[in-house]
């Protein structure tokens, strides 16, 4: 044996490790699962507890007890069944066997005496394959992860999913890696932070950023460059202080200013606080977003600051937001936490469902475009609509700067302004054979699946009841209720919150609530919605409690996009007849309000009276709902259709 490397010598798990297996209380795998990096993995834990009883064998003798090194070798499984039985009928055997139970228990205290004396503190210098088996410390190694210090580097620039850019590491072995390195961290010198070592959705918001300390200021083995768009405490863009606003041209006098903020972040951040309540949070998000993007562009294109904008600027600002150049500076493949080194504030995606499936044209399409894995075009920008809303709430911010006199004039004021679309946009609903064809579509899905149950009665509930996607999932067994308006009749009602935080009541009709009652029975609760549990969500994630988790909107508006495309891919005739065409095209762009606004225009065509649907959509103007009444349009559509069969003939299928 070579005395002078010893494997593992400072590594106590694996001391304790090799402990207990030598008690035999416990199997190799539990042992194994609760003390190595590796888990079960049962041919690394033969090898940690060879390289083990070497480390400590080693020792023994450098101390110069060769006998106790003799000791440390003798057959495990002997001594320790001497120890759990004795001997009465043979001397020889008895005395033999007494002697190995002294053994076991002298052994026993030696590997105790042996870690205390050879195990060791990490320090940040120390080699990984020194305290790792090799099974971990070889991915480490190879993705140039030598040193414990260099785990630390890119695991505090990266984040808790750090082991993603070690390949063949594996989360549940990087699991076990950041449990080790909390357990040494304090012998390290806090070397690796909460944000390394904690899921983002477990930290405090402080926290939530890369280390910014010396040790990641370059790029650590491999890791990508930082991006330049790291996030101050609060997760938003700081700005450098020559572009902090502080001295902005279009700063109004600062005696004048009311705002209390000194620079544009600040000045940001007042406006946001506006939105902190929770019935606010989906505005939040989104005013984030688009200021955050503003706050960029002026410092990273155009070298200047916020409050030093013009409208000559804001014209720029418009074209970048459709096309965001140069694409490496400003846009990622997939979308990143905004903590990540990798976020950027705009991500590749696919064209509108319904330009996906068009025939290519070489004629019409860049040479050199974007494509995904399956050759389907990317686009980088915003859409015409998305631009129009960015455009709209960063207006807002300067309206609302002005008044606080902030800024001494709004940029966006300058703008050519076209007339505002009072009406909404009821296109966006499914005709009546549309919506039969959706039904039967799933109505053909598998009847044993929790799945076609809960999308059978989330489109049974949002057609019947017109409600807004963030209504549908916060929607729980507490609102629901039994009014009795005499003569027999006692609806099931559905106690509402909706936009502006006004309340309304929207009735449930009975073959809604038998689609309910089958929902609920399949999840393993009460068919009836009142005997739930009051927390209980209607519409609840697959894999969860019993009475459930809510679904997020974003999921829920997942699963209906999702269906849609689905349905519209199963069309027959899609290429053969306009109708088909047609269906197929208003199905891959239908989503979750397109069933909101399919209420309203069956409920008014239907000649339901437009009160009750005013109160069924929460609309605050009569005037707003009417728009869904849409008789003489359709009877000048079906005159002028049988106009044009009399002239050419038979129309299309």
């Amino acid at each position: 044996m070579d005395e002078e490397y010893v494997p593992y010598r400072s590594n106590r798990d694996h001391l304790e490790f090799y402990r207990a297996w030598m008690e035999g209380t416990f199997n190799v795998d539990q042992l194994a699962n609760r003390y190595l990096e590796t888990g079960t993995d049962r041919a690394a834990a033969k090898r940690i507890l060879k390289a083990v009883q070497a480390t400590l064998v080693t020792a023994a003798r450098r101390m110069g007890k060769h006998g106790q090194a003799r000791l440390l070798m003798l057959d495990r499984d002997r001594l320790r069944e001497a120890d759990a039985r004795s001997y009465n009928r043979v001397p020889s055997e008895r005395r033999r066997r007494e002697r190995d139970a002294r053994l076991f228990r002298r052994r026993l205290t030696l590997i105790a005496e042996l870690i205390d004396s050879v195990s060791v503190p990490p320090k940040p210098g120390d080699l990984t394959d020194k305290w790792f088996d090799e099974s971990v410390a070889k991915p480490l190694m190879d993705a140039g992860l030598r040193t414990i210090a260099q785990v630390a580097d890119r695991a505090n620039a990266i984040g808790y999913l750090w082991y993603k850019s070690v390949p063949r590491l594996g989360p549940t072995r990087a699991a076990r890696l950041n449990d080790w390195f909390k357990r040494h961290n304090e012998a390290l010198g806090d070397l690796f932070t909460p944000f390394a070592l904690t899921p983002k959705r477990l930290l405090p918001k402080e926290q939530r950023q890369p280390w910014t300390g010396s040790a990641v200021s370059r790029a650590p083995y491999g890791v990508k460059p930082r991006s330049p768009f790291l996030a101050s405490r609060d997760g938003f863009y700081l700005p450098p202080a020559e572009l902090d606003g502080s001295r902005g041209r279009n700063r109004a006098p600062l005696a004048e200013n009311r705002s209390g903020a000194a620079n544009d972040y600040e000045a940001i951040q007042a406006w946001l606080n506006l939105y902190k309540e929770p019935q606010h949070k989906h505005t939040l998000r989104a005013y984030r977003t688009s200021a955050e993007r503003l706050l960029l562009w002026c410092v990273f294109a155009k070298q200047k600051a916020l409050s030093s904008l013009t409208t000559q600027d804001v014209l720029e600002y418009k074209a970048f937001l459709a096309d965001p150049k140069p694409y490496d500076l400003w846009v990622s493949d997939v979308m990143h936490p905004r903590y990540d080194p990798d976020w950027r504030p705009f991500i590749w995606r696919r064209r509108p469902k319904a330009q996906r499936f068009h025939i290519p044209n070489r004629a019409i399409e860049p040479p050199n475009a974007r494509v995904n894995a399956a050759g389907e075009p990317l686009v980088a920008g915003l859409s015409a609509d998305s631009v129009k809303y960015a455009l709209t709430v960063a207006a807002k911010l300067c309206t609302w700067l002005v008044g606080q006199r902030y800024l001494d004039y709004n940029p966006f004021s300058g703008l050519a302004r076209k007339k505002a679309r009072t009406q909404i946009n009821v296109g966006r609903s499914l005709t009546r054979q549309q919506w039969d064809y959706v039904m039967q579509f799933a109505a053909s899905l598998p009847d044993d699946s929790l799945k076609t149950l809960r999308l059978r009665f989330v489109l049974h509930l949002a057609f019947s009841t017109g409600l807004r996607l963030s209504e549908l999932v916060n929607a729980k067994a507490a609102d629901i209720s039994i009014q009795d308006l005499g003569d027999d009749m006692r609806p099931m009602v559905l106690h509402v919150v909706g936009k502006g935080q006004e309340p309304r009541e929207v009735f449930l009709p009975q073959s809604l609530q038998r689609t309910l009652a089958q929902y609920l029975s399949a999840r393993g609760l009460p068919d009836d919605p009142r005997a739930c549990p009051p927390e209980t969500p209607l519409i609840a994630k697959l894999y969860s409690t019993r009475w459930g988790d809510a679904m997020t909107d974003s999921a829920l508006y997942r699963v209906l996009t999702t269906f849609f495309e689905s349905a519209a891919n199963a069309i027959a005739d899609a290429q053969t007849s306009v109708r088909g065409r047609e269906d197929r095209y208003r199905l891959l762009q239908a989503s979750t309000h397109w069933l909101r606004h399919t209420h309203g225009s069956h409920a008014a065509a239907r000649g339901t009276s437009l009160a009750v649907i005013q109160q069924n959509l929460g609309h605050k103007s009569l005037t707003t709902t009417s728009v869904y009444v849409k008789a003489e349009a359709r009877l000048r559509a079906e005159q002028m259709e049988a106009f044009d069969q009399a002239v050419f003939g038979q129309k299309d299928a």
